[in-house]
């Protein structure tokens, strides 16, 4: 009887379980879906979701239409998962919209709309051009629907349309991914996806959010800028460097055709900010990539003892990224990743003719590798101070530069950081050269910090 009883119990737990991987197929192929042991079994599912950058490893500026509703609903049915996600309206310095269309693509390779399952109006506010602040009724997908294979992909890839504010500028699509955390799926009965109200902070624009902006930007500016010593500007070099090994300096290093131009030095408050950019390599038929760097403080001689060790080691910021082929590229294989395109090392000494680091590459998987970076001081020459459209003097253009020089536009008490640093500020600022600032000018530095290949029309004069 106790045998009866342990056998009925552990049934009752097989019945319960959730399984969420489709174990009974094996790379089977049903109405063009692949099915293995990543598909998701038929069912309901909640899993977090996120709005990340296109390219970077980080957040949309977007994410903040998703925070209010941070799970989707997954239906799956015979390997495909109808996807619901709600969105709620956002506030960004002085505008005030929501996500009015989203496409990506779909299961066949075609551009496919989003399916709107729920639609809201809302009162958002905002300019079109150097006009005045509108007001205008904004119909978006409070709850919309995407269908995918349902193989917990971790990325799929969108396009967004968010109306008058800093994303639109351009007046085309956003780029952008909808992440997913899989490793968080939870089964559910529910079969429809019921969005959180929308908070007061997204309902109304507040003089003290645009305050908060304005002082991040501040604090982010004195933090990250670099310059010569006690001065308060920069001094930027653009430096020739070579890598040689580390235990021989006299013979270069495998690494050194995998340097792409000079670094860029920045000296400031007595700190060097040293920028070295990477291309991928060919080397015995292998096509690889800098994946992570770490530095040493200043030596004559690589310590080894330091390899490995936090105190000594410190990581390189990674400040840019690139798409490009895989190892395997030289074979055929065109699938794009993404890679390590720019380092930052910060210093505490300055003009050092030699720095020691620890690189790892994917062509030698489980390798790391010592080198010495060379600096020949001897032929540096002295750069621009500023770079065109970094409004915020953070040493690069993003997308917080591009709200700052809106919000310049807007209202004349607002003063770009650029324009406390140097009196030629405009420069910098009228991108498009019309010796104006005005809202064309945050439209191209907003394709800027979107895609660093892009060229301002200042950067061609």
């Amino acid at each position: 009887m106790f045998r009866k009883f342990l056998t009925i119990i552990f049934a009752a737990l097989i019945m319960t379980a959730p399984v969420y991987a489709n174990e009974k197929y094996e790379n089977t192929e049903k109405n063009g879906i692949i099915f293995n042991s990543d598909t998701l079994e038929d069912g309901n599912y909640y899993v977090p979701v996120q709005l990340w950058h296109a390219y970077a490893n980080q957040e949309s500026m977007g994410n903040t239409a998703f925070k209010e509703n941070p799970n989707a609903l997954v239906k799956v049915k015979d390997g495909t998962a109808s996807i619901d996600i709600a969105t709620n309206p956002v506030k960004v310095t002085v505008f005030y919209s929501a996500m009015e269309n989203l496409r990506y693509t779909g299961k066949d390779g075609n551009t496919t709309y989003a399916k709107p399952i729920q639609k809201d109006t809302v009162t958002a506010y905002g300019y079109e051009n150097d006009s005045a602040m509108q007001f205008y009724e904004l119909e978006y997908l409070r709850i919309f629907e995407i269908s995918v294979p349902a193989d917990k992909s971790e990325y799929t890839a969108v396009e967004i349309k968010t109306p008058y504010t800093p994303m639109q500028l351009t007046g085309e699509w956003m780029e952008a991914r909808l992440k997913f955390d899989w490793t968080s799926v939870v089964k559910t009965n529910d079969t429809s996806l019921t969005p959180n109200p929308i908070s007061p902070e997204n309902t109304t624009q507040t003089t003290s959010s645009t305050t908060e902006t304005t002082t991040e930007s501040t604090t982010q500016t004195t933090t990250e800028t670099a310059s010569e010593e006690t001065t308060e500007n920069a001094i930027v070099y653009s430096v020739p460097v070579e890598m040689v090994q580390a235990a021989n300096p006299s013979v270069m290093s495998m690494g050194d055709d995998a340097l792409d131009g000079n670094a860029v030095v920045t000296i400031k408050g007595g700190r060097a900010y040293v920028d070295i950019n990477f291309k991928a390599v060919v080397k015995t038929g292998i096509y690889g990539h800098l994946l992570k760097m770490w530095s040493y403080p200043s030596s004559d001689k690589m310590n080894y003892d330091r390899w490995g060790d936090p105190t000594y080691e410190i990581p390189a910021e990674v400040i840019a990224v690139y798409n490009d082929y895989g190892m395997k590229y030289p074979s055929g294989d065109t699938t794009l990743s993404e890679f390590v395109k720019t380092v930052r090392i910060e210093r505490d000494t300055l003009k050092e003719d030699h720095i020691y680091i620890r690189v790892q590459v994917d062509a030698m998987d489980g390798f790391d590798q010592a080198a010495r970076i060379n600096f020949d001081w001897d032929n540096a020459a002295e750069k621009q101070k500023y770079t065109y459209g970094d409004v915020n003097c953070d040493g690069k253009v993003t997308e917080t530069d591009t709200i700052s020089v809106l919000q310049n536009v807007l209202s004349d008490s607002f003063a770009l950081q650029i324009q406390n640093e140097t009196a030629d500020w405009l420069q910098y600022a009228d991108v498009d050269l019309d010796k104006n600032v005005t809202a064309n000018d945050a439209a191209l530095i907003y394709k800027k910090a979107s895609d660093s290949t892009f060229i301002l029309p200042c950067e061609n004069k």
